[in-house]
């Protein structure tokens, strides 16, 4: 139990933080929210991609 309260604490310190940073560099967060989050999620896929097609490329023949 003391594991999801902690776990609960410092979220709730991470929300303060970040909400205090969007207050003050309204657009900063502005490209993190609307250009960071978009671009990480593409990395993100297309990472996982790669890592599944090149082993199965490989595996086919492909390459």
């Amino acid at each position: 139990m003391k594991t999801f309260e902690a776990t609960a604490r410092s979220k709730s310190k991470v929300d303060t933080y970040i909400s205090n940073f969007m207050k003050l560099h309204p657009f900063a967060a502005f490209l993190t929210v609307f250009v960071g989050g978009p671009l990480f999620t593409l990395l993100a896929v297309a990472a996982a991609v790669y890592l599944i097609a090149l082993p199965l490329g490989f595996i086919m023949g492909w390459f």
